[in-house]
């Protein structure tokens, strides 16, 4: 009988509701695995050093994050690479912009339109709202690579693509989270609402493959 609260509610809803398989929550949970796909799908992404094994051409800035799990803690710069089990190295992208792709939806998807945060390489994993628009044709790259990278994953619910834009203009995939906050001020509610929707038309987005409306 307690009234549907959204901002304390919507969470379990979609928590209780049938998300993406358990494969794909590994694999967006395992950024080793995630890179190997953006490779395997032809998409851009930094060279990587995981288990003592090189994946591409290293250079001599390198990120250290931990292979498990999303969100920015725990990332710093590190050079030369230690094989430490728990982390993944990778190229430090030279880039001042990152670039996040929300992509909701199953058998229908929509890929709504980026949000842009300025980043201080001296400070990695620090970001900060920008208003910097940037190319048409960057955006439309990033969203159809997001698009691809859920349908792939046979994804359900909404998952969130990070891409750093490096000075010449060029994006790399960074991550893919497989269940990114759906607070009003996040990433996934923020996109929504310059596509035209309302907080309650973005829930029911999510939830209308789960109930059948």
């Amino acid at each position: 009988g307690r009234r549907w609260h959204p901002a304390r509610d919507v969470g379990r809803l979609v928590d209780a509701a049938y998300h993406s398989g358990a494969w794909a929550c590994a694999n967006m949970s395992n950024k080793h695995l995630t890179k190997l796909l953006y490779s395997g799908l032809g998409i851009r992404t930094p060279p990587w050093r995981f288990c003592g094994t090189d994946y591409g051409q290293l250079g001599k800035k390198l990120v250290a994050k931990p292979h498990d799990g999303g969100g920015k803690r725990g990332l710093n710069i590190a050079t030369p690479a230690h094989d430490d089990e728990g982390l993944l190295y990778e190229n430090l992208i030279p880039g001042t912009l990152e670039l996040s792709v929300c992509v909701i939806g199953h058998s229908s998807v929509i890929t709504l339109t980026p949000n842009v945060r300025r980043r201080d390489v001296k400070r990695i994993g620090i970001l900060e709202a920008s208003d910097t628009r940037l190319p048409r044709r960057t955006e439309k790259l990033c969203m159809n690579a997001a698009a691809t990278i859920h349908e792939t994953l046979g994804a359900f619910g909404v998952t969130k693509t990070d891409f750093v834009i490096d000075p010449n203009g060029d994006a790399w995939a960074l991550e893919t989270d497989a269940h990114p906050g759906l607070g009003r001020a996040r990433a996934a509610a923020t996109q929504a609402a310059r596509a035209g929707f309302t907080y309650r038309e973005f829930i029911h987005l999510i939830l209308k493959e789960y109930v059948g409306k």
